[in-house]
């Protein structure tokens, strides 16, 4: 009985290190934002400028062309390189016509055959013309959607694996949030007012949080004393309070009001309020794709009578 004890806390033991193991988290501030996770594979975005690591150590970093089939951004940029293939391919193929076209001519004329054989080349250039117009078209849209959502097309991985949670540090603006207030008038007599939290991710990694925090304020706090030299460190002790012996008379007269309060409070209890920072949010199980487009998470909500 007591092994089977012993195995069953050790099961569950062993669970809830894996699942502790495999929390993330986001902190987002005014001039970074710090994303930890626990990675699967090696590779982690499409992400510039970011510095990772592991239980404290910096893990090298290494961009390349090759990026996974299964990713979103991957997908996309091979959508674009395709786009740029046919691009290339019709541009190649109205160099071949006009080519031919300025080869010399045979010495006997046809002119049944060089009609016909006009027509033929004129509906090619056409055709190739609006196909180049349209995939120029096509690469412009799709290169400007994926640039809203990467700052590069090269994919970048770690050159080692880290078998615990990876810190990646992210530099300013590719990740950033904002607040915004909505007021909803049902009736004449009161406005429903709701508070949004707006994030948006540029970094080029698909994030998944289950604890997020926003903070209005930079990552470090620095103190530079450049006009406190030389340091004098010093150290105040404070007097000890002298004590004065009261009379019975001046001891009663105090004790009345403190018992007036204590009626009155038992009667009637004051609210208790609890200030919190106003400057810092919290997002549980935030789900933050590197879309470039803002995600509006809902913060708090309450009525106001007009």
């Amino acid at each position: 009985m007591q092994a089977f004890t012993f195995a069953k806390s050790l099961t569950l033991g062993l669970l809830l290190s894996t699942g502790l193991n495999q929390a993330s988290s986001l902190a987002i501030y005014q001039d970074s934002a710090t994303y930890t996770f626990q990675p699967e594979t090696s590779f982690l975005g499409f992400a510039k400028g970011l510095e990772a690591k592991c239980k404290g150590s910096v893990v090298p970093l290494k961009a390349s062309s090759a990026c996974p089939s299964d990713d979103r951004l991957c997908q996309e940029l091979t959508e674009i390189k395709g786009t740029v293939q046919k691009l290339k391919a019709t541009q190649a193929n109205i160099k071949v016509l006009n080519t031919l076209v300025s080869l010399p001519q045979p010495t006997s004329f046809d002119a049944v055959s060089w009609i016909k054989s006009a027509k033929i080349i004129g509906t090619e250039q056409a055709r190739l013309s609006i196909e180049t117009t349209i995939l120029t078209e096509e690469l412009a849209l799709l290169s400007k959607d994926f640039e809203r959502q990467a700052p590069t097309p090269n994919a970048l991985s770690s050159r080692r694996s880290c078998p615990e949670e990876l810190e990646l540090t992210l530099p300013y603006g590719q990740l950033s949030f904002s607040t915004f207030y909505e007021a909803d008038i049902a009736d004449k007599k009161s406005v429903t007012v709701t508070q949004y939290l707006s994030i948006t991710n540029k970094s080029g990694i698909d994030m998944q949080a289950d604890d997020a925090m926003f903070f209005y304020r930079p990552a470090h706090r620095y103190i530079r004393p450049i006009h406190f030299s030389p340091w004098i460190v010093s150290k105040t002790i404070p007097r000890p309070k002298r004590s004065y012996a009261k009379s019975k008379r001046a001891i009663a007269m105090q004790d009345e009001p403190m018992m007036e309060m204590a009626m009155a409070a038992g009667t009637d209890p004051a609210p208790v309020a609890n200030y919190l920072n106003a400057r810092e949010y919290q997002i549980k199980d935030l789900s933050l794709p590197s879309t470039g487009m803002p995600v509006d998470v809902q913060v708090t909500q309450w009525k106001v009578p007009l």
